[in-house]
């Protein structure tokens, strides 16, 4: 990995975790996922948004 994928990637874990005010990548940040099929969203369609027509 290169040294500036990983200080994205620890600005992204920092984001997360740490301080929310920071300013990060979104690619590095995590995000809560969660089913409610009231509002259509599924964690698999959140973990392969290219992939619907495999499932």
């Amino acid at each position: 990995m290169r040294q500036d994928k990983i200080v994205e990637l620890g600005q992204g874990l920092r984001t997360a975790f740490i301080n929310q005010n920071e300013q990060s990548n979104l690619a590095y940040k995590p995000q809560f996922i969660s089913n409610n099929y009231k509002e259509g969203r599924k964690v698999i369609s959140a973990i392969y948004p290219g992939k619907r027509k495999y499932l």
